[in-house]
């Protein structure tokens, strides 16, 4: 499938947010920008596809806010939150998580961000002021964007954020529940596509043990849903949480 030209992935993207009935205050036609908030969208579209109920939150008016970068504080821009009976998890761009050892001081910033609903304050919390980044074990699970052909050592680089931030899916462990849920494995996206050197690494994971995502292409998916595709791209393997609540949804 070619690769979608950036005026359709925008377009994509603004008729995924008019049906949570708001626009984006702005949207850049860089490449990369597009995919970090095309990211964002196919995690809450992933959520929606196994029948939660995503909402968006935007800190005022109808104007979508996407951090696009590491400066300004995450309750300043748009979230979208993830509901199903209880369980409840907020999906944030740009967001600072502590390391998975406990580093002091040390925080990455990763593109899209799972967490559990709560843990980010929000505009109107005192507690906003000493909060400095993700506590590590709220951290569910996370997606790199990236527009760049994925070559091998593309893949180390990300093998090396996951070490950093959530290990286990690197020794065959995920969290308790995790698949239950339905939550994704830390994921690796891109505009490019995967080099032929790479086949074979990824085709060698499951032997490892290695539980994170690759998925190329990443523009070619989001058309796929936005001609009516009802298969999550980020899918992991396992029990749908809200089995036989699925709807098509236009994206």
């Amino acid at each position: 499938m070619p690769p979608v030209e950036v005026e359709q992935l925008s377009a994509a993207l603004r008729k995924f947010v008019r049906r949570h009935k708001t626009q984006f205050e702005a949207l850049s036609e860089r490449r990369s920008q597009l995919l970090e908030i095309g990211a964002l969208m196919i995690a809450a579209r992933h959520y929606e596809l196994l029948g939660y109920d995503v909402r968006l939150h935007n800190p005022k008016g109808s104007d979508i806010r996407v951090k696009l970068g590491t400066r300004g504080d995450p309750w300043n821009f748009s979230y979208f939150e993830v509901v199903g009976g209880s369980r409840r998890f907020e999906i944030h761009t740009n967001l600072p998580v502590r390391d998975a050892v406990g580093t002091k001081g040390a925080r990455y910033v990763a593109d899209v961000v799972v967490a559990p609903a709560g843990k980010v304050p929000k505009r109107f919390e005192k507690r906003r002021r000493e909060w400095r980044a993700l506590p590590n074990d709220s951290l569910v699970t996370f997606l790199e964007a990236k527009a760049l052909v994925i070559y091998p050592m593309l893949i180390a680089q990300f093998i090396g954020i996951v070490h950093e931030l959530r290990p286990e899916f690197l020794r065959d462990q995920r969290p308790k529940g995790f698949v239950e849920e339905g939550h994704f494995d830390p994921a690796l996206v891109s505009l490019g596509y995967l080099h032929g050197t790479c086949w074979n690494i990824v085709k060698g994971f499951e032997k490892r043990g290695i539980r994170i995502g690759i998925v190329a292409q990443f523009d070619s998916a989001i058309a796929n849903l936005n001609r009516g595709g009802t298969q999550s791209p980020l899918t992991t393997d396992g029990a749908n949480p809200n089995s036989g609540q699925n709807e098509d949804i236009e994206f």
